[in-house]
Order: C-alpha cells, then sequence, then structure tokens
C-alpha cells in the first residue's frame, strides 16, 4: 500500500499538514532531508544540478513558482527542483506529478495566516481606503505590517528553517519569492548563488533609476489610485505620498524590532525584504519578472539585471476536459468572465452595484446596438464569494434578494451564472470569453493579457491599481472605478462595460489585446523563460 513518508514529526501535527497527507495518502514518497517530502521515485543522478525555489504560500505569489518548477523539469532531464514553502502548497506542488520534485515543508505561521490575525488587522486605518493627506501615514505603516507580518521569534523560526533546506540541499541555485523576507534574508546571509523570482514588474524594480527624479513624481505611488499620466495639479500630492513612504518606512518600528530579534539571535546581520529591492535592485544578481516593456509603464531606463520573462503560467487543460458542461455553457454566447480574486469576498451592497452594471450591459447587448455588433448572446460567467460576516447569509439565487430582483430572468434563464469556484484553470475560460473583468492582480491581469482578452479593472487595494493603469496604458482594456476606488459603482462601471465591448475603443481594444497575445505566443511562456534563464544561472557559476 503506497503511503507518505519523510514527513517531520511537527509537521504531521500541523493542521494544514495532517490534512494534506490524509489526502494524498496514495502519492509514493520517500526521505531525503529531515522534514521533506520527494514526490516520485527513489533513483537520482548523482550529476542532476539541483535548483531550490523559495516562496510564500499565497498563490498570487507561488503560481510563478508551480509553473517555473514544471518548466524546469521539462527543460532538463538532469535537474532535480527542490521547492520550499508553507504547507498550503504541498497539495498543488503534488499535483504537478513530476518524478523529480521535492517538496520541502516549513511548519511556521504562513504569510496570510499571520496578516489575517486581529492584531495585525487593527492597525488598519478606517475609512474609504482612499489616501489623503492625513491618513496616509496610517495606511502606509499598515502596507508595511502586512508585508512583513510575522514576529521576531516567528522570522528567525522561518529563517532557520530556510537555513536548514538550504544546507541540506546544497542548490546550484535558488529562486527566491521577494515577498518571502526570511527566504531573501536567508539567501544573502549564507551567500548561495540566488536569483529572485516574482510576478511583480518591471517598474517595481526600477523606479529608483529612472532619471531626473521620475519615481517621485511621474509615477503613481504605490496604492495611491492615481490614473498615469498624473494629473499637472495631483503631483504635489504624489510627491508627498512618495516621501512619506519613504520616512515611514525608516521609521518603521516592527521591522526594526524584528531587525533586532534576527541580529540577536542570529548570525544574520541585515534583513533583506522586497522593500529592500525596491530602492536598490542591483543586490539580487538577476530579477525574473512575469511582464515585459510592451505590457508595461514607459520607462527610460530598465536595469540589465531585471529578466522580462512574460506571463509564467502553466499550459491549462482545455474547459472541456475537466467541466464539460461549462464547456457547453461557455459554447452558447459570448462571454464576460468576472473573476475578482482569490481574497475578495462580496459584500452585498456591493454585488448589487455590479449586477445593476451587468444588467445595463445584457440589455444593450439584446438591443439593436447589440444586434449590430452579433452580440444578442453575450452573458456572465461571474465567480463569487459572498461574504456572509456582516449582514447575515444572501444568495443571489435567492428571490428575495437584491441580486436577484436585478438580474433575476438573466439568472433564471442561466444567461448570468454565478459560482463560487471554477475548476478549470482561468487561462482556459478566457480563452473562451471576450472580456474579462478582474480586481487587478498580476496574475488577472497577465492571464488575460495572455489569452487576448480585453479587460475591465476594478482594482481595489495596493498595487492592483498599478494594473488598471496598466490596462489603458497598454490599450487593452478601461479602468472600472476610477472615481469609486476601491469600491464599484453602478453608475461609472456601467458605461465602462458598454465602452469595452461597443464603443470607439472596443475595436483598438480587441485588437490590442490578440497582438499580445500573439506576442506572448511569439516569446514563449514566460515560466519556460524563467526555467532557462535559472539553468544559465548554473553554468554561470
Amino acid at each position: 500500500m503506497p503511503r507518505i513518508v519523510g514527513v517531520s514529526p511537527q509537521a504531521r501535527t500541523h493542521p494544514r499538514a495532517t490534512s494534506i497527507i490524509k489526502s494524498y495518502t496514495g502519492i509514493t514518497s520517500i526521505l531525503t532531508t529531515p522534514g521533506s517530502i520527494v514526490i516520485g521515485s527513489e533513483s537520482r543522478k548523482m550529476q542532476q544540478k539541483k535548483v531550490l525555489l523559495l516562496t510564500n504560500s499565497e498563490f498570487g505569489q507561488a503560481n510563478v513558482f508551480l509553473a517555473t518548477s514544471q518548466a524546469l523539469v521539462e527543460a532538463s532531464e538532469d535537474v532535480e527542483v527542490h521547492f520550499a514553502s508553507f504547507g498550503l502548497m504541498e497539495e498543488p506542488v503534488a499535483k504537478l506529478q513530476s518524478p523529480r520534485i521535492v517538496f520541502h515543508p516549513i511548519e511556521e505561521i504562513d504569510m496570510e495566516a499571520a496578516w489575517m490575525r486581529p492584531e495585525v488587522g487593527k492597525d488598519r486605518p478606517k475609512g474609504t481606503g482612499r489616501r489623503t493627506f492625513l491618513n496616509a501615514p496610517a495606511m502606509l505603516r499598515f502596507l508595511l505590517r502586512v508585508m512583513l507580518p510575522w514576529s521576531g521569534p516567528e522570522f528567525v523560526a522561518i529563517y532557520q528553517r530556510v537555513t536548514q533546506i538550504i544546507n541540506n540541499v546544497k542548490p546550484d541555485v535558488v529562486a527566491v519569492d521577494p515577498m518571502f523576507s526570511p527566504g531573501m534574508t536567508a539567501c544573502h546571509q549564507l551567500g548561495v548563488n540566488f536569483v529572485v523570482l516574482s510576478p511583480n514588474t518591471i517598474k517595481d524594480f526600477s523606479l529608483p533609476l529612472q532619471p531626473y527624479g521620475e519615481a517621485i513624481w511621474r509615477y503613481p505611488c504605490v496604492g495611491s489610485g492615481l490614473c498615469f499620466p498624473i494629473p499637472w495639479h495631483l503631483v504635489p500630492f504624489n510627491i508627498y505620498l512618495v516621501l512619506v513612504a519613504i520616512v515611514v518606512g525608516l521609521l518603521d518600528q516592527n521591522r526594526k524590532s524584528v531587525q533586532r530579534y534576527l541580529r540577536e539571535n542570529t548570525d544574520a546581520k541585515r534583513m533583506i525584504s522586497i522593500g529592500d529591492l525596491a530602492l536598490n535592485p542591483r543586490l539580487v544578481r538577476k530579477s525574473l519578472v512575469a511582464n515585459f516593456p510592451e505590457l508595461e509603464y514607459p520607462l527610460r531606463v530598465i536595469p540589465e539585471n531585471i529578466v522580462a520573462c512574460g506571463p509564467m503560467t502553466r499550459p491549462p487543460r482545455h474547459v472541456e476536459e475537466v467541466d464539460a458542461e461549462l464547456a457547453g455553457w461557455l459554447s452558447r454566447g459570448h462571454t464576460i468572465y468576472v473573476n475578482l480574486g482569490t481574497h475578495v469576498q462580496m459584500h452585498e451592497e456591493g454585488a448589487v452595484q455590479m449586477a445593476m452594471a451587468f444588467r445595463v450591459i445584457l440589455d444593450h447587448a439584446r438591443s439593436p446596438a447589440g444586434a449590430a455588433a452579433k452580440m444578442e448572446d453575450l452573458q456572465i460567467l461571474w465567480k463569487m464569494v459572498p461574504n456572509t460576516h456582516f449582514g447575515g447569509d444572501w444568495s443571489v439565487y435567492d428571490p428575495k434578494s437584491r441580486v436577484h430582483q436585478i438580474l433575476g430572468k438573466y439568472l433564471d434563464l442561466d444567461v448570468v451564472r454565478v459560482v463560487e469556484w471554477i475548476k478549470p484553470d482561468p487561462l482556459a475560460v478566457l480563452r473562451s470569453s471576450v472580456l474579462a473583468v478582474h480586481h487587478g492582480g498580476a496574475n488577472s491581469f497577465l492571464e488575460a493579457a495572455s489569452a487576448g482578452a480585453p479587460q475591465v479593472v476594478l482594482p481595489v487595494w495596493i498595487d492592483t491599481y498599478d494594473f488598471a493603469n496598466r490596462a489603458e496604458i497598454v490599450g487593452i482594456g478601461l479602468w472600472g472605478n476610477k472615481k469609486a476606488r476601491p469600491f464599484c459603482a453602478a453608475v461609472e462601471f456601467a458605461p465602462v462595460l458598454v465602452e469595452a465591448l461597443f464603443g470607439e475603443r472596443a475595436t483598438p481594444m480587441k485588437i490590442k489585446a490578440k497582438e499580445i497575445a500573439k506576442l506572448c505566443k511569439e516569446r514563449g511562456n514566460g515560466a519556460v523563460v524563467a526555467a532557462n534563464t535559472i539553468l544559465n544561472e548554473i553554468h554561470a557559476e
């Protein structure tokens, strides 16, 4: 009877690891290093090179590591991939079904669980989420807390586990998530050959090198919600926000506390975070990012150590292979795919605003204008998780719900389909869609771009505003809530939807989106580009 072996006692008792182990009793594994799981056979060639991937377990960051790990084992038979992350990643890594992937669990608290704790949440500023002169310092402090949510002892425990993994594996090269500060710190302290692998963008690692002080006045401060180019009357406000961000970062007591504990309890003298990389992109030999200049803000300088790989995706299975019923539904008509990300739970009022906008676009599609555009069959696939923690239980399919009162006939006819989960890969669904509506997450933006689907972006926090700007800069999408940000207002969102499908910009956007998708195809999957770059780093040594 196949069984999992090689799991440390700590991992066996970890709640998430326990549930994963129960789910994967049929996977054969062997013990390699303390606390590691090997997925596959026992035979290994002595001459094989070792690549270690270090990442947080949040899918927004980890997806590029999953895609790249698959690309690595497909690129060379002489490479063994070691994947180190928190317990949530064990199952996705196992699903890759590669005989040359070794998973190393990190049993400490993961980043999302850490930032969801009340002691972190209490620092969240009250209000609408918009930056003002008054609330900017508090909002930036909270942002820094979210980016470094661990206490000193927690950070050191993770750092020591990563150090143990590196020393045991003895990798030829390490690729690390820049949001994973303990991993970055360990790589820097041990002096290993490492690169940064990230769904982040060229701009994120290039701003300090732009001439004429453009980082301060030309580009919107992170999380500001300002459009690009910044209107001249708002440039002073942007300069203020950037300066506040610098000062808040220098005075960040949480970082100072963690760094002090790190120095007192380890040999490490310096903590390395994504903030350090943002200020000094040359801290690492190479930063592998998931976009390229054609999908980016206009930049005068791109550092030589930044490798623009393009969208890093795993080749998706066709929708019909995963969900034949959904494939049949998608084939009925032109589809708008709505997905506001894993972390967004929708309050009823927010859903009502979106529903009113959807009613407008569906009615418009069935008008003479829609007939002229041959879109009378327009339908909407809406991935949405209701937030029932505040305001009680509600369902869009409840005839008494406000959403049903707005979309009732379309819901009853299955023209609008609302689901909490979609089995097929989003990329596969996007290839059957005429428009993507998303929250501005890096993966959502890049998946839509590689699929050739025009976009409407409804940013809700931090860097998501950047991708709303990118959609308009590149010419492949529109910003759907410029005025209502970070919320959605039907009075603003509905006209944007109509413009995206039926307006003057609809055809140019569609053409540009197809050009970008063609470019992605010609340059190859970004995960393959990243894998080849990582392998070249081995030979460079």
